[in-house]
C-alpha cells in the first residue's frame, strides 16, 4: 500500500477510535475534557502521515465532535458558547499541529532522500577508487591509513586489515620513515602544504622489505570537519 494512502487510512482509523471511546466513556469524561482523545488522535494521525492526514483527523474528529456529542446532537449548531469556543480551538490546534508535523516530515524525507544521495555517491566512488588500477591510500593528520584499494594492497604486498589502522611510515623506506612525523607536524603546526598537490618520486616499502621507487601525489580533503589526505600512486615499479 502507498505510503500517503496509508496514512490517510491510519487517521480514518484513529477518528473512529476516538470517537468510539468518547462514546464508552462520555459520562466519566465530561466537558472537562471533551476534546482529550480527539487531540490525540489528531496529533497521532499528523506525526504518522503528515499535514494531510492530520487535517483529515481534524475534520473528522471535529464533525463527530459536533454532531454526537455537542448539544443540539446531530446538529453542526452549537448551542453553548463555551462549546463553541472549545471547538474552535480544537480547529484552530489541529491545523497548527497539522502543519508543524508536515513540515517535521518533509525534512525527514528530504533529510532521508539527502542521505541515500550521499551514501549513494559514496558507494559510486568507492567502487571507482577499489577498481583503479593506481595504488591508493587515506590517512587521517595523524598519518593513521583509514582506507586502502585492492592495488595498493597488491603493490605492497599486506592485505587490507593489515594496514587499516597502521602508521602510514608502514609503507615507507628510511629516510622517508623518518621524515613522515616531521612533515605531519609541520602542517599541523603551519598549516603549510609542502607536499599537498606536488607530486614527487619517492620510494615505498613492501611488506617483505623491499623498496621501489613510486611517484606520489597527495591530496587534501575535508569530511565531517575532519583533514584527511589522500595518497595516489601514479607508477610503481616493483622489485624483481
Amino acid at each position: 500500500m502507498h505510503q500517503k494512502a496509508r496514512g490517510y487510512l491510519i487517521a480514518i482509523a484513529l477518528s473512529a477510535l476516538a470517537a468510539a471511546v468518547r462514546a464508552v466513556a462520555d459520562d466519566q469524561i465530561g466537558d472537562v475534557g471533551l476534546f482529550f482523545n480527539f487531540y490525540v488522535a489528531t496529533a497521532a494521525a499528523a506525526v504518522i502521515g503528515g499535514l494531510g492526514p492530520g487535517l483529515l483527523a481534524t475534520f473528522v474528529t471535529g464533525l463527530a465532535a459536533s454532531l454526537l456529542f455537542l448539544p443540539p446532537f446531530g446538529s453542526l449548531w452549537i448551542e453553548r458558547a463555551d462549546h463553541r469556543a472549545l471547538i474552535t480551538a480544537f480547529f484552530a490546534i489541529g491545523l497548527v499541529t497539522s502543519v508543524l508535523a508536515g513540515r517535521a516530515q518533509r525534512a525527514r524525507s528530504r533529510l532521508a532522500a539527502s542521505l541515500d544521495a550521499e551514501r549513494q555517491a559514496s558507494a559510486r566512488m568507492q567502487a571507482v577508487v577499489e577498481a583503479e588500477v593506481d595504488a591508493i591510500a587515506i590517512v587521517d593528520s595523524d598519518g593513521t591509513i583509514e582506507f586502502v584499494n585492492p592495488a595498493l594492497e597488491q603493490i605492497f604486498g599486506y592485505r587490507r586489515d593489515e594496514l587499516l589502522g597502521q602508521h602510514l611510515k608502514l609503507l615507507m623506506p628510511e629516510p622517508y620513515r623518518s621524515e613522515a612525523d616531521d612533515y605531519l607536524e609541520a602542517y599541523r603546526s603551519t598549516r603549510q602544504r609542502r607536499l599537498i598537490g606536488v607530486g614527487r618520486e619517492v620510494a615505498g616499502r613492501r611488506k617483505d622489505g623491499a623498496t621501489f621507487p613510486i611517484y606520489l601525489s597527495v591530496s587534501e580533503v575535508e569530511v565531517g570537519g575532519r583533514r584527511l589526505f589522500a595518497g595516489q600512486d601514479f607508477w610503481s615499479v616493483a622489485p624483481e
